[in-house]
């Protein structure tokens, strides 16, 4: 952000606007609903900007949940979210824009180090349970059985989680996990945007994915870190180790 002469003069400094804005934000987040002990904001591009809200909230934690690309536009494209250049069935500009997203996220995600947590969807996916207490270890949250059943606790009364009708994937958070999405864009690219991927999006292989096979099997994706043994609240975890 620029700072004009006139507010330095006037006592408006940057660790001032900081401070406004953070507890703006937390106004809106604590009183949208009822009081937490945690609170949460669910919106990926929030994750451009890790670095700023770290300075504003010097303890947040950021989980950076990492899927396939090729499922990732595809989804773009049937939810007709055209926003931040992405364009309907321009592919090879549409990798190239998912690929400066995610290398920048994976950068600041890296530089905070135990703050942020890095997750392949896809292990989620298919390892539900262990993954789960793992993100739950990370932001010291208990884990209980339930948590496995997250459908029963959708939109209902009393005590139940409360969400949007309007939010996009609303079909999908208020059913039980399923895996038939994991290679649903399997047939929606033609082959010469395929073989490009590893140019297009060269964050693809970084992070573990297969771009050479027509069915790219996701049971052994890495845990991704930078360095090779990383600790999260004193738990000792191997992971690969990747440079962005």
């Amino acid at each position: 952000m620029t700072y004009l002469p006139a507010l330095y003069e006037s006592g408006v400094t940057p660790e001032l606007m900081d401070d406004a804005m953070s507890a703006f934000l937390s106004e809106v987040i604590q009183k949208h609903d009822r009081e937490e002990k945690v609170l949460c904001s669910k919106d990926p591009t929030v994750l451009m900007y890790m670095e700023r809200i770290h300075q504003m909230f010097p303890k947040a934690k950021f989980l950076l949940l990492i899927r396939d690309a090729r499922a990732t536009v595809k989804s773009i494209n049937d939810l007709n979210l055209w926003r931040w250049g992405f364009e309907r069935n321009n592919f090879t500009q549409n990798f190239i824009i998912w690929n400066g997203m995610i290398a920048s996220m994976a950068n600041q995600c890296a530089n905070l180090g135990s703050l942020c947590l890095m997750v392949h969807y896809e292990r989620l996916i298919l390892d539900t349970k262990s993954e789960i207490q793992r993100i739950l270890n990370f932001l010291r949250v208990p884990f209980y059985e339930k948590i496995l059943e997250h459908e029963k606790y959708m939109n209902r009364n009393g005590d139940k989680v409360q969400i949007s009708q309007s939010m996009l994937s609303l079909d999908q958070v208020t059913h039980k996990i399923y895996k038939k999405k994991l290679h649903s864009w399997i047939g929606f690219y033609p082959n010469n945007v395929l073989k490009q991927l590893d140019k297009i999006a060269p964050m693809l292989k970084t992070l573990g994915y297969d771009t050479n096979s027509t069915i790219p099997s996701y049971e052994k994706l890495p845990i991704i870190c930078r360095d090779k043994q990383t600790l999260y609240n004193g738990v000792e975890e191997s992971c690969e180790a990747v440079k962005f």
